[in-house]
Order: C-alpha cells, then sequence, then structure tokens
C-alpha cells in the first residue's frame, strides 16, 4: 500500500528509502512530520525502537483478532500479532506494530509492518472528521474511535492481503505499472471483503483514500490513483 510515496513490499521489496512528503495538518490535531529519508530496508529492530501507545496497541489487537475469528483460521494458520521483528513460527502471517513516527504500512514475506505513526495519522484524520461533523450538527465525539478502528483495521488487511494472495512469496521479482497496479487493486478488494466481513463500518476506507488523496493523488511507484483505487474498492 503506498502511503506518503513510499513504495511497499507487495511489489518486491522495501525500497531502500523513498523521498516523502510531509503529510499535511488535519486541522485539530497533531502534525506529522515526516523525516526525508528513513531507510526501510534497514533492520526492523533498529528502525521499531519507539513506544507504542496502548489504545493504538489495543486497536491493532482488535482488527487482528477480528481477522482470524471471521476466516475461523486454525492455530497455525493465523495471524500472530507483534511489536517485536521477526518472523514467529506456527503462524501464516505476522502482524508486527513498529514502534516508528514515520506513517507507513508495508508487507514483506510472511510480515506486515504497521508504523505507530501511521496509526496516530489515521486517528488525527478521524478526530478532524468527526469535529467537523460535530460542528455541523452531524455525529458526535464517539464516532471517532470507531472511525479510526475501521481505517486502520482497512489498512491491516490490505497488508495482510498481499501475504494471503501471494504478492509477498519469497524470490518473487519487482513489479513495475501495471502488475503492481493489479496487485494493489485486489490487495484492496480483499481488505473491503475482510472488513465486511469482520463488521467495520466502510466508512473507514473513505478516511485512508481520503488521506492518500491529500498525500498523493496520482499513485507513485506503480501504485495506482487513490481515487482509482477508492472507486474499485468501494465497488467491489
Amino acid at each position: 500500500m503506498a502511503w506518503v510515496g513510499m513504495a511497499l513490499a507487495a511489489c518486491g521489496g522495501v525500497d531502500p528509502g523513498q523521498t516523502r512528503q510531509a503529510a499535511p495538518s488535519t486541522g485539530g490535531g497533531q502534525s506529522h512530520q515526516i523525516p526525508e529519508r528513513v531507510q526501510w530496508n534497514a533492520s526492523l529492530d533498529t528502525l521499531c525502537q519507539g513506544s507504542i501507545p496502548p489504545d493504538l496497541m489495543a486497536a491493532a489487537a482488535g482488527a487482528v483478532g477480528r481477522f482470524n475469528a471471521v476466516f475461523s483460521l486454525e492455530a497455525g494458520d493465523q495471524v500472530a500479532l507483534t511489536t517485536r521483528p521477526g518472523a514467529q513460527e506456527g503462524t501464516r502471517a505476522v502482524a508486527l506494530v513498529c514502534g516508528h513516527a514515520d506513517p507507513v504500512a508495508f508487507s514483506q514475506g510472511r510480515t506486515v509492518t504497521i508504523s505507530s505513526g501511521l496509526m496516530a495519522l489515521l486517528k488525527d484524520l478521524a478526530q478532524a472528521r468527526v469535529a467537523e461533523r460535530a460542528a455541523s450538527g452531524m455525529g458526535n465525539w464517539d464516532d471517532a474511535g470507531e472511525l479510526f478502528q475501521s481505517a486502520l483495521a482497512f489498512v491491516t488487511y490490505h497488508e495482510l492481503g498481499h501475504v494471503f494472495l501471494g504478492h509477498t512469496l519469497p524470490g518473487r521479482a519487482w513489479l513495475d505499472g501495471a502488475d503492481c497496479g493489479a496487485q494493489e487493486m485486489r490487495a484492496d478488494q480483499f481488505a473491503v471483503t475482510a472488513l465486511r466481513e469482520a463488521g467495520y463500518s466502510m466508512e473507514g476506507v473513505d478516511l485512508v483514500f481520503e488521506a492518500l488523496d491529500r498525500i498523493n493523488p496520482g499513485g507513485s511507484l506503480g501504485h495506482p490513483g487513490s481515487r482509482l483505487r477508492f472507486s474499485a474498492a468501494r465497488g467491489s
């Protein structure tokens, strides 16, 4: 999944440090500044050193738990949640919550990595959207948590889609253009189906693609533009 112009592992491997734009301020919350070049092909043991707020970890645990329940995965096929890099035996996939301010998500091998920076950004965007609604007499602040959890689950399931669809198998070559774009679309469709089955609001999909559209509407490095992906995902 493309986030802030970074090439992600679904199309062949984590790119060794792409120049990124800073995520825009959401109006009412924290402005998430992104380092110009973080080498995400470096050891995750080195990168994932930051603290992870309990509420963000709880949201990640909820997304992974619902995924395992929805697909009735046996013990050896379940997704394991961890904050420590390194593959875990006896699992189909590993969801790594990485303590790092750079807002990224990617999949590589059996591991999907979601940074605490990305989670914080999604939470900030959810609160800003609900605040706008509250100001206009629509919705209330209680909706922000549900919206954030839905958005986080969509991102998580998209990256898990790359694993379960075989996009990140060892030895796969880097994909360009249409091939990479097709993988992204299939992972989006996988995520939408999982989101519905897990009982999350579909509004989180809107929030994720709204954020992508603000940052890089045309897509990047083989990833389709956010508007095209949003239309396809909501139509699946």
